[in-house]
């Protein structure tokens, strides 16, 4: 009797199952590290934008007091962060085109200035951005 050696040469079933289920168990964690860097990114983009709506409203208001011999209605005290206020609010378009509101409340600050905080909100919100900033700076509004 003559006995053949077998030449076949590759992984059986069993090892091919044993490292599929490696590879699958190794990428579930990684889908989360994915999904969480998407949120983060997200994130970033939208704090950078709403930083540019509200620098956009803070220069503003800055050449509006810089023209004006006296404070004009949108630098005079009042206004609201959570509530919308005449001459203390309003809404804008990014460069990306996303919709803005934008409240601010003034304060009187010393020697002829005043304490403006701006509160930027996005329209519509979702989980991958900021649902609201707030941004202070003293403008001298003075003769």
């Amino acid at each position: 009797m003559i006995l053949m050696k077998s030449t076949q040469r590759g992984f059986t079933v069993v090892e091919l199952l044993i490292a599929m289920l490696m590879l699958s168990v190794a990428m579930i964690p990684m889908a989360g590290v994915m999904s969480q860097t998407r949120r983060m990114q997200g994130l970033a983009f939208s704090r950078a934008e709403i930083t540019a709506v509200a620098e956009s409203k803070l220069e503003e208001l800055r050449a509006s007091a810089a023209r004006a011999a006296t404070a004009p209605a949108s630098l005079t005290t009042g206004g609201s962060l959570i509530a919308d206020n005449a001459n203390k609010f309003d809404e804008t378009t990014s460069a990306s085109g996303r919709h803005y509101q934008r409240r601010w409340q003034v304060v009187a600050a010393p020697a002829g200035s005043v304490q403006v905080t701006v509160r930027v909100l996005p329209a519509q919100s979702s989980r991958h951005e900021l649902s609201q900033l707030d941004f202070s700076t003293i403008i001298f509004v003075g003769e």
